[in-house]
């Protein structure tokens, strides 16, 4: 009997599902190297916006992705998603104790590094 491997690190699998329509949105899923799902966002990462583009000095240092995580979650009378708004929901990751403090140019930054919950890697 053959096993299939885990996928790769953050790799994209667009969500579907039977009953939605064709003009619905699709879902990109990012999975932990353990096959943990991570991240839930209607926008593919490669087409997220990024940190330190604006910088040319912090370019290289900092490329993190700027999620468009909601504000508030979605209620029955929202009607989902139906404006046609990106969004993203980090899932099953675990925020560390203390935060990472970095140094930028302009002061200091808290940074909260969230982790796999299930295998501890850094997401």
């Amino acid at each position: 009997m053959a096993t299939a491997s885990p996928p790769p690190a953050a790799s994209p699998t667009p969500g579907t599902s039977a009953s939605a329509s064709a003009s619905a949105t699709p879902v990109h899923t990012y999975h932990c190297i353990c096959t943990q799902l991570l991240l839930a966002t209607t926008t593919p990462l490669p087409a997220l916006p990024r940190r330190g583009t604006d910088n040319p000095d912090t370019a290289l240092l900092d490329r993190a992705y700027i999620l468009p995580l909601p504000t508030r979650p979605p209620t029955a009378g929202d009607g989902g998603s139906g404006d046609g708004e990106h969004y993203a929901l980090t899932l099953n990751t675990q925020v560390d104790r203390k935060p990472r403090i970095v140094q930028r140019e302009d002061g200091l930054e808290k940074r909260w590094v969230q982790r796999c919950a299930r295998c501890s890697s850094k997401s």
